[in-house]
C-alpha cells in the first residue's frame, strides 16, 4: 500500500511545471510555498548543505558525542574512586574506633574486676601501737607499700590504667608520688598539677664568721651553697635577712634564678637569646648590709654570694621558694654557710 502525499495525475501535472515528466526539487518547494519567490527559494537551496557536507557533520557529531561519552565515563570513573577511597577511610576510622571501644572496654571491665576484688575495710591501729595503718582483705593484712603501681606501670598490659588513674588522682589534688616507690613518676605524668611546692623558711643561717686581716678598702664575701644541680630545670627564689655590723645596716637581698639544662651560667639569660636588659631584676639589694649575686660553684651547684666592705659579726637567715609546678617544686633544699673570700 502505497504511503505519502496522494499524487494525482491533476496534481502531478500541476506541479509539473516544464512539462518534461519529472519533478524537480524546486518545483516541489515551489508548490509547497507558492507565495514565495523564485529567487528566494533558490537562495535557500544554495543555502542547503550538500551530501558530502551532512556525512562530515554527522562524523563530527558522532565524534563529539563519543568524547561527551568517554569524558562523562571518566568523570564516573573519578567519582566511583573517591567514594570508595572515602568508603575505605571510613572504615578505617570506623575500625581505629572500635580497637579504642574495645580497649577501653576491656580497661574498664579489668578496673571493675580489680576493684569486687580488694573491697576492703580499712581499719587504725590499735591506740598506743606503733604498728603502721593497715588494710584488712579477708584475712590477709596489707602495708601501705602494697598499694605501689610500679609492677602496673613496668607491665605493658596494665600501664594504661595505671596512667590514667594516678592522672585521676593528680587532678583530684593527691600527691601520686605516694603511690610509687621507685623515682619513676615523671616518666608517666611528665605535667603534674599537684606536687609538693614548698617555701623553706629560715631553713639555713650564718654561723659565726672567723676573724680576717682584710684592708678596709677591700670585701667580704660569704656564701651559701645550696644542693641544686646544675641543669637541673629548677626555678628558685632565695631572700637573704639579718645584720651586718660590719657596716652597720640590715641585710635584706635577693636573687632568683633557672637551672636550665642547657645552660652553663646564672643570671645570664641574655646570653642563651633573651632581649637585652632581661636579667637586670634576676638580683636585688633592698638593703645596704650586703650585695647579693649567684654563681655555679666548681662541682656544679647553685650558691648565693654576699658581698660587703666587712662582713664582722654578720648575721642571717636564707628562705627557698621552689613554687613553679614541674621545675622544682618537689625539690627539697638544702644549704650550708660557707665564709670565704673566693669563690667555692
Amino acid at each position: 500500500e502505497a504511503t505519502g502525499i496522494p499524487f494525482t495525475h491533476k496534481t502531478f501535472k500541476k506541479v509539473d511545471r516544464d512539462g518534461n515528466g519529472l519533478i524537480t526539487f524546486m518545483e516541489l518547494l515551489r508548490a509547497w510555498f507558492p507565495k514565495v519567490s523564485v529567487k528566494e527559494l533558490e537562495r535557500k537551496v544554495a543555502q542547503l548543505p550538500s551530501s558530502a557536507e551532512i556525512k562530515i557533520r554527522r562524523e563530527k557529531e558522532q565524534l563529539a558525542a563519543e568524547r561527551q561519552q568517554k569524558k562523562k565515563q571518566k568523570q564516573l570513573t573519578a567519582q566511583s574512586q573517591a567514594e570508595e577511597q572515602v568508603k575505605w577511610q571510613q572504615d578505617l576510622e570506623a575500625k581505629r574506633r572500635a580497637e579504642i571501644l574495645k580497649k577501653d572496654n576491656d580497661r574498664e571491665q579489668r578496673w571493675s574486676g580489680y576493684c569486687q576484688t580488694t573491697k576492703a575495710k580499712i581499719t587504725s591501729a590499735p591506740q598506743g601501737d606503733t604498728a603502721p595503718r593497715s588494710i584488712v582483705v579477708g584475712t590477709v593484712h596489707l602495708l601501705p607499700a602494697d598499694f605501689y603501681l610500679d609492677a602496673h606501670l613496668e607491665n605493658r598490659e596494665t600501664r594504661a590504667m595505671a596512667v590514667d588513674l594516678l592522672m585521676v588522682w593528680d587532678l583530684s589534688s593527691l600527691n601520686v608520688s605516694y603511690f610509687v616507690e621507685k623515682p619513676t613518676i615523671h616518666l608517666y605524668l611528665p605535667h603534674r598539677f599537684n606536687k609538693r611546692a614548698c617555701v623553706f623558711r629560715d631553713y639555713v643561717s650564718a654561723g659565726p664568721r672567723p676573724v680576717t686581716h682584710v684592708p678596709w678598702d677591700g670585701y667580704q664575701h660569704s656564701h651559701v651553697k645550696t644542693n641544686i644541680p646544675m641543669k637541673s630545670d629548677i626555678m628558685y627564689r632565695f631572700v637573704v635577712e639579718g645584720y651586718n655590723y660590719g657596716v652597720n645596716a640590715p641585710i635584706h637581698s635577693d636573687v632568683v634564678g633557672y637551672t636550665h639544662r642547657r645552660w652553663n651560667k646564672l643570671g645570664a639569660m641574655e646570653d642563651f637569646g633573651w632581649p637585652e636588659g632581661w636579667d637586670q631584676n634576676t638580683s636585688n639589694n633592698y638593703a645596704k648590709g650586703a650585695n647579693i649575686s649567684q654563681y655555679f660553684s666548681s662541682d656544679g651547684f647553685v650558691v648565693i654570694k654576699l658581698t660587703a666592705k666587712s662582713l664582722l659579726f654578720s648575721g642571717f637567715s636564707v628562705t627557698a621558694y621552689v613554687l613553679n609546678h614541674d621545675y622544682g617544686a618537689n625539690f627539697v633544699v638544702m644549704s650550708e654557710v660557707i665564709h670565704s673570700d673566693t669563690d667555692l
